[in-house]
């Protein structure tokens, strides 16, 4: 088992490979790039008074939840929590909020899950096929449904596994004792949920990692550590969280510019291969410019990311330039 200090060095040291993979892209991107004129533009938003992702969206009532509720929830969401768009997205119809879709769809679906199964992981890791299945809109199914469920039951056969050797009960008893903060708990997702939460690219033969939900997952964790009124320090070593969102708001901006090539094939909404240069290169800059905004504003590179992905919430379906589409697991 390793210690907090154990811990803390993966967390810093895939942290560090994250923007030593970024900048190594933007230096040699043919396909993307910075505008930093239009930078200037958008630091004017206020970013350090930004409201959580999670609870902007109002689907989740965190007062009603336990901490280790809250902890299970965060882990289970965010191990499926990717490759939402379709066509026709896919989208739920609830009693209480109307149609939801995408990752707003995602959290109630989750809970759903998981209240169902009293937030056992031992109840979730024998979920099969056909009962997973039945939570989300047979007539209009979500992508990659298989490889969610592949996700879900082989994380938490794992979970199970760790939680009997050491006599725990909850997957938050896997952190208890750990002196929190997020190079620790990144490192611990990391080192010990590793697999699920993989994400790196191949660029120029360069291994480019991103680590996306991993990063978004240790986030919001420390949110939640800090309602609980946890002592955790207000500082963010993150990096930021390179999706298709984002980007698409920082092209619309002029933020991001890309070549004719790449401006047609995702006005065209035609699919990108995962680990593509164009794919590769839109993370990448993405993260650039986060770090660029984050270097002039002083806010941190996640309340950065978060209110850029609040805001690419409010573009136009119809109106806006579509997003890129690359169907992965990875964001």
């Amino acid at each position: 088992m390793c210690t907090s200090k154990m811990l803390k060095e993966i967390g810093r040291s895939t942290l560090y490979s994250i923007v030593d993979g970024y900048n190594y892209v933007c230096k040699s991107s043919r396909h993307v790039g910075i505008s930093e004129e239009r930078i200037q533009s958008i630091a004017k938003y206020d970013y350090e008074e930004y409201n959580n992702w999670i609870k902007s969206s109002k689907v989740i009532d965190f007062s009603s939840l336990t901490l280790d509720e809250t902890i299970e929830f965060l882990i289970f969401f965010h191990n499926i929590n990717f490759s939402y768009w379709g066509n026709p997205k896919w989208e739920i119809e609830t009693k209480k909020y109307g149609k939801l879709d995408g990752s707003l769809a995602m959290l109630y679906v989750c809970l759903e899950i998981l209240k169902d199964n009293d937030f056992n992981p031992e109840n979730i890791a024998r979920l099969s096929f056909k009962d997973f299945s039945n939570y989300f809109n047979v007539e209009n199914q979500i992508s990659l449904l298989r490889e969610r469920y592949h996700n879900t039951v082989f994380l938490y056969s794992d979970i199970c596994d760790m939680l009997r050797k050491r006599n725990l009960s909850t997957t938050y008893d896997l952190f208890r004792g750990l002196c929190l903060n997020d190079e620790v708990v990144f490192g611990f997702i990391i080192n010990n949920f590793g697999e699920f939460f993989d994400d790196y690219s191949r660029y120029n033969n360069h291994k480019i990692p991103f680590y996306k939900r991993a990063q978004l997952l240790t986030s919001d964790i420390m949110n939640v550590l800090n309602d609980f009124n946890f002592s955790i320090p207000k500082t963010s070593n993150l990096i930021g969280c390179a999706d298709y969102k984002i980007p698409q708001l920082l092209n619309k901006l002029g933020v991001l510019y890309y070549d004719d090539i790449l401006t047609s094939k995702i006005a065209s909404k035609e699919i990108i291969p995962r680990n593509h240069s164009f794919e590769v290169e839109i993370r990448a800059n993405t993260l650039k410019v986060i770090e660029m905004i984050s270097n002039i504003t002083g806010a941190t590179r996640m309340q950065v990311n978060d209110t850029l992905w609040l805001m690419s919430q409010k573009l136009k379906k119809d109106k806006d330039i579509p997003y890129h589409l690359t169907r992965t697991t990875a964001y």
